[in-house]
């Protein structure tokens, strides 16, 4: 080859400072961490003792008033199911998260939701008590 004659070099791909955002990797065992780790602690660990705390501590003070105030423990029994049985739906929809299974992230939506609701219908519910007692 003489000195004019272009040279063909092979182009290497350019190089990025930064890798590029890709979102998850792709991953058949993706690790938990972060906020998700801790929601996921909460949910599993925390939230279900202080049901049973709480719960426990409620139905306690109700039975001691129960004779005085019989509607008292009704929407008390009634609160405390139902906080249980969404804890338990929490704890079901957190370990699909966890795990990373098809639908977690539907159930966790869900469950959230079905907390809200619960808040509004546990509320009403304590309230009516209220107006029971009131009319004693």
């Amino acid at each position: 080859m003489d000195e004019n004659s272009p040279s063909i070099e092979p182009q290497s791909a350019p190089v990025h400072p930064f890798p590029p955002l890709s979102g998850v990797p792709d991953s058949a065992n993706p690790k938990i961490g972060g906020w998700l780790a801790f929601f996921c602690f909460v949910q599993i660990i925390v939230a279900p003792l202080i049901v049973i705390v709480g719960g426990g501590w409620a139905l306690w003070e109700a039975l001691h008033i129960a004779g005085a105030y019989p509607v008292l423990v009704l929407l008390v029994v009634s609160s405390f199911l139902g906080t249980v049985a969404l804890t338990g739906f929490g704890v079901y929809a957190t370990i699909f998260v966890y795990r990373v299974r098809p639908g977690g992230v539907r159930l966790v939506k869900q469950y959230l939701v079905a907390v809200l609701v619960w808040t509004f219908l546990e509320t009403g519910l304590l309230s009516l008590g209220s107006l029971a007692i009131s009319n004693l």
